[in-house]
């Protein structure tokens, strides 16, 4: 499974400017299992769909 994320940031100044993006692959759910003897357990979890933040930061 991959994930994938990324930011960025710049800088003049006295403003600061940030973008983050997270899953940019779009993954919807992430699957895990776990075995044993006589049972086996699959667990399924919906992720957050694509997300983008943007921070503006400044100094007086």
């Amino acid at each position: 499974m991959f994930f994938l994320d990324a930011s960025l940031s710049w800088r003049m100044k006295r403003l600061e400017l940030a973008l983050e993006c997270r899953n940019l692959l779009g993954t919807e759910t992430y699957s895990s299992a776990s075995y044993s003897d006589i049972t086996t357990y699959v667990y399924t979890y919906r992720l957050r769909p694509l997300t983008a933040l943007l921070k503006i930061r400044f100094t007086l």
